[in-house]
């Protein structure tokens, strides 16, 4: 009985810990792309845009300072959370599409 009281301690520790792990790589992540020519580069190589006016790329800034401060969309990342609960902490290997689509969700109005 106090093997199972342990783990769930455990578990309820590990939690917070994972989410603040995937928040920390989010934000990082954002913070690249608010410097100016990595913006710009990735809207280039994933939305295929060559061109972007400065006032759209300050929409865009702003709409990804909005989502640095933003928690964590437990629904979103809810089966990341779920798969590194269960390996111990371990990325799985395709965390980063994850944080992309988020981005790409964020900024989607001032890309199409």
């Amino acid at each position: 009985m106090r093997e199972e009281e342990n783990t769930s301690v455990d578990e309820k520790k590990q939690t917070p810990d994972t989410i603040d792990r995937i928040r920390m790589l989010r934000n990082d992540l954002i913070k690249s792309l608010l410097v100016d020519e990595n913006l710009l580069k990735y809207l280039f190589e994933r939305h295929g845009l060559p061109d972007v006016s400065k006032v759209r790329l300050e929409f865009i800034k702003r709409s990804l300072q909005t989502l640095l401060i933003s928690p964590v969309d437990l629904a979103h990342y809810g089966q990341m959370i779920l798969e590194m609960r269960k390996d111990n902490g371990t990325l799985p290997e395709n965390y980063q599409t994850l944080f992309y689509q988020d981005i790409d969700k964020t900024i989607k109005s001032f890309v199409y």
